[in-house]
């Protein structure tokens, strides 16, 4: 399955894996992109074990939500042979 990224998800990692490199660890931000990018091939799954979000909004539109490292909220869709990511942000971003 192919993972397609959406423009926010997009910004979010690239503002992250910066965010670390720029800190002094430029080894350890390519090392946790590889391990973003691991997980979200590990959502490709025919039918999602993730349960849907539980934002109204989110769920309305069928978005299904897994947590990533204990911290960022992924908000994604399965689609025929690929998945969508909507949203990538930090747990205390959410607003219930």
């Amino acid at each position: 399955m192919q993972v397609e990224l959406r423009k926010q998800p997009e910004e979010a990692i690239a503002k992250l894996i910066t965010y670390i490199a720029e800190e002094g660890y430029p080894h350890n931000a390519s090392n946790y992109y590889l391990k973003i990018t691991a997980f979200f091939l590990s959502l490709s799954k025919p039918y999602p074990t993730s349960p849907l979000c539980k934002q109204s909004a989110w769920s309305k539109r069928n978005w299904h939500c897994a947590v990533f490292d204990k911290k960022y909220v992924v908000a994604f869709r399965v689609q025929k042979n690929k998945i969508v990511v909507f949203k990538f942000l930090h747990g205390c971003m959410l607003r219930y």
